[in-house]
């Protein structure tokens, strides 16, 4: 009788270190699911963010464009001026010095987008990198689970 009552407490405690192990294991398939599904929303909200991005870099590469075009024509302008028979020197001056005013002004603009496009591509890679790390993360996660 006292070894049925042996045999039948190490079945308990073996039954019980197996539940034990079956809880532990499923806390850590949670909590693993839920690292991955905050990964995966992390990794939607930077996605939005490298759209606004996007967004933001194509509307300074347009502004660029449109300066650009605005001093091609001045430039069309100046060229016409300067070609027409009867022209003085007097009179291409102030067109010259619009010109040179217009040419330090785009000059200056366009530094000023091309720092902003820098800025805005440097963000974007490193966002990209971080994305990537967490996605792969998210990835191994998974597959640790199956």
């Amino acid at each position: 009788m006292v070894r049925t009552i042996a045999v039948a407490l190490v079945l308990l405690l073996a039954g019980a270190v197996a539940v034990s192990q079956q809880t532990r294991q499923a806390s850590t398939a949670a909590d693993a699911r839920a690292e991955a599904i905050r990964a995966i929303d992390e990794s939607s909200a930077k996605l939005t963010e490298l759209a606004a991005m996007q967004t933001r870099l194509m509307q300074s590469n347009a502004e660029m464009s449109k300066l650009f075009a605005t001093l091609s024509r001045k430039i069309t302008e100046v060229g016409k001026l300067a070609g027409e028979r009867g022209r003085t020197q007097e009179q291409l001056v102030p067109a010259m010095k619009q010109l040179e005013e217009m040419n330090q002004s785009f000059n200056l603009q366009y530094l000023g987008l091309q720092q902003q496009m820098q800025d805005e591509s440097r963000q974007f890679s490193l966002l990209s990198n971080i994305m990537k790390t967490k996605h792969d993360t998210a990835k191994n996660s998974i597959n640790n689970l199956r």
